[in-house]
């Protein structure tokens, strides 16, 4: 399919989680979905509370085709262990609930299927992680700073954060669309190239004036903004001061459930 004829089929970004860990505001944990229609569903990141927004927003988990993971930390991945465990067991007589089908492809830094495979083992769910990849329904893509991959049409092209040592952000192509969302990062001179030209630069401001060492405020990315050349900004992982100052931000505060067509 030409870049033109992707381009028409468009993309919807739907904010599912845009908190930060404590629920602040109210908000569900980081998830995002990328919807492209026929070129796929794509989550970024897997905050512990993803199924219960994808049940609210009527989506169901088997039609997501990859999960990417931006780090380890449980508001942005600790919804993974739940997601396969659904892929196994929420099917047991019900008949509305056959087997999935298909792999869902699990993209994240270096370690994420280690990773993975303790948390499953330390929520006592292993055998859930072993079935799903005896049926080969677990494909994984390992993420590093400056190496472009694919999984299927989703072009993922990521870039170190300073936040854990495996931390990334994602520069997303599909469907003609370009995103850049920065996971939990501090401000860094890679968030310019992340986000350059980018259709939709999802960006995190967990507070809005009180520094943190390894996360944005939004004081320190408005200090930024005359050099971001994104057409558009969205800012998420919505902790406590920065939910006390929403109506002082200059830039558009996603709610949970909210949908952008790009």
């Amino acid at each position: 399919m030409s870049e033109a004829a992707q381009h028409d089929t468009g993309l919807r970004v739907t904010f599912l989680g845009t908190g930060d860990p404590f629920a602040s505001g109210g908000r569900l944990q980081s998830a995002i979905m990328l919807d492209a229609g026929a070129h796929g569903r794509f989550l970024v990141d897997c905050g512990a509370t993803t199924l219960v927004a994808l049940q609210r927003a009527g989506i169901d988990p088997d039609t997501i085709d990859g999960v990417l993971l931006s780090h380890f930390h449980g508001d942005h991945a600790g919804g993974l262990p739940l997601f396969v465990l659904e892929m196994i067991a929420n099917r047991e007589g019900d008949a509305a609930r056959p087997p999935r089908a298909r792999p869902l492809t699990i993209a994240g830094p270096a370690g994420t299927e280690q990773w993975l495979r303790e948390a499953m083992t330390l929520f006592r769910w292993p055998e859930a992680l072993a079935t799903a990849r005896s049926a080969r329904l677990l494909r994984f893509i390992d993420l590093v700073a400056g190496v472009t991959v694919s999984a299927g049409a989703l072009r993922i092209e990521p870039f170190a954060a300073v936040h854990t040592p495996e931390a990334l952000m994602l520069r997303l192509t599909l469907a003609g669309r370009t995103l850049a969302c920065s996971g939990d990062t501090a401000w860094t001179e890679a968030i310019l190239p992340l986000c350059t030209d980018a259709d939709l630069f999802i960006c995190q401001t967990c507070t809005f004036a009180l520094p943190q060492r390894t996360m944005l405020s939004h004081a320190q990315l408005m200090a930024q903004r005359d050099r971001l050349s994104c057409r558009r900004l969205v800012l998420v992982h919505i902790g406590a001061e920065m939910q006390r100052h929403l109506s002082a931000a200059a830039a558009p505060v996603a709610e949970d459930g909210m949908t952008i067509e790009l």
